[in-house]
């Protein structure tokens, strides 16, 4: 079984020192996790009903990892957002945390890539 891991979620799919994915082969016993080197593709092998159990894990782990993402703005992109109420409507929406900062806006949540 192969899938990609969206790039905000691979830290909490791997754990510090690959943590999580030594649990994971851990509690499914004769299941190994693979994350490729110069991808985000997750490979997992071993008994197909642990594989599946296996893949559920990391679906779940993926689809609750907090996800930060910093874009720039302009001067009057900054303007536009700091004058106006859209930063706390879209947070309210989207259940993010929203911070406007000297030049760029800074977003926070769940991923729901999963």
């Amino acid at each position: 079984c192969k899938f990609n891991v969206p790039d905000g979620a691979i830290g909490s799919v791997i754990g510090k020192g690959g943590s999580n994915i030594s649990k994971l082969e851990e509690d499914f016993e004769g299941v190994r996790v693979n994350v490729g080197r110069d991808s985000n593709v997750i490979s997992i092998r071993g008994p197909e009903d642990l594989v599946k159990q296996c893949r559920i894990r990391l679906v779940i782990t993926i689809a609750t990892a907090r996800v930060s993402d910093t874009i720039e703005l302009t001067p009057t992109q900054k303007g536009n957002l700091s004058s106006s109420d859209i930063i706390k409507r879209v947070a309210g929406i989207t259940s993010t945390s929203i911070a406007l900062n000297e030049d760029s806006i800074v977003i926070r949540g769940i991923s729901n890539d999963a």
